[in-house]
């Protein structure tokens, strides 16, 4: 199974779990999800604050948040780029979309230069084999 039907899963059983006030599966479940943020979301090599899982509540729509921190031409860190990743299903899997949440000149050129790197590689963390914890 890929990461991305986990987390699907994960996120009905939570649904279930509240609509039936089962609190302790409730608990498990939420505590899958912050195993997957750790585990299999993008994390370090730019990933520096990791990834969370912000907002499941719509259907049909994961929204995630994460900064990317950005390299100059010389390998040094130069700037924070702060993002909102935004995840829906398709027919090949699923179809990532990312925003920008600054609005500076600096952090849309940084977005530019890096926007191919940042998408594949939350994608490919995203389409990964799901494998038990």
């Amino acid at each position: 199974m890929k990461v991305y039907q986990k987390i699907a899963m994960t996120i009905s059983a939570i649904k279930n779990c509240e609509q039936s006030g089962n609190s302790e599966w409730l608990a498990k479940h939420r505590e899958i999800l912050h195993e997957i943020e750790r585990e299999f979301l993008p994390s370090g090599s730019g990933f520096d604050s990791g990834t969370r899982l912000v907002n499941y509540s719509k259907d049909k729509e994961l929204e995630f948040h994460y900064g990317y921190h950005a390299l100059d031409d010389n390998g040094s860190y130069e700037s924070w780029i702060h993002l909102r990743c935004y995840v829906t299903p398709s027919f090949l899997g699923v179809d990532v979309f990312t925003v920008l949440c600054e609005s500076d000149k600096d952090s849309y050129e940084l977005w530019d230069f890096h926007k191919d790197y940042i998408e594949e590689t939350f994608l490919d963390s995203l389409e990964a084999e799901y494998t038990l914890i």
